[in-house]
């Protein structure tokens, strides 16, 4: 019975697997990338860009210190990652860009974390 119940449900996510790029006009989605929550979060400031990273690497160290996460500066970015999360803080002329992909287990945990973004981003470019 068992292996009865198993090979039904092999064969409905087979067929489901064949007409989703159907049910989407053509196209295909990454399954990875259609499941994970983003963060796009943009703030205007006017600090010079010295100030802005000095600023971001403070945040930085932070982070690394709470959160475990890596860090690496490329170019005008911060980008960070650990599982579960990752994303960068991007500083333009005008604007702090923070955007990041969550992973499954921090999903639920998405507008928290977006509240708390915000409230940093308050506290230092507001």
């Amino acid at each position: 019975m068992t292996d009865d119940v198993t090979a039904r449900l092999y064969q409905k996510r087979t067929n489901y697997r064949q007409k989703l790029p159907l049910m989407m006009g053509g196209r295909t989605l990454s399954p990875a990338l259609s499941t994970m929550p983003s963060i796009d979060i943009r703030r205007p400031h006017q600090l010079s860009s010295a100030e802005a990273h000095a600023v971001i690497d403070k945040v930085a160290a932070r982070m690394r210190e709470k959160f475990d996460v890596q860090t690496q500066w490329q170019n005008e970015a911060l980008t960070f990652q650990r599982p579960g999360i990752n994303g960068k803080i991007a500083i333009n002329s005008d604007e702090i860009h923070v955007s990041a992909q969550l992973g499954m287990l921090l999903s639920p945990l998405k507008s928290m974390i977006e509240q708390e973004i915000r409230r940093k981003l308050d506290e230092h470019f507001g």
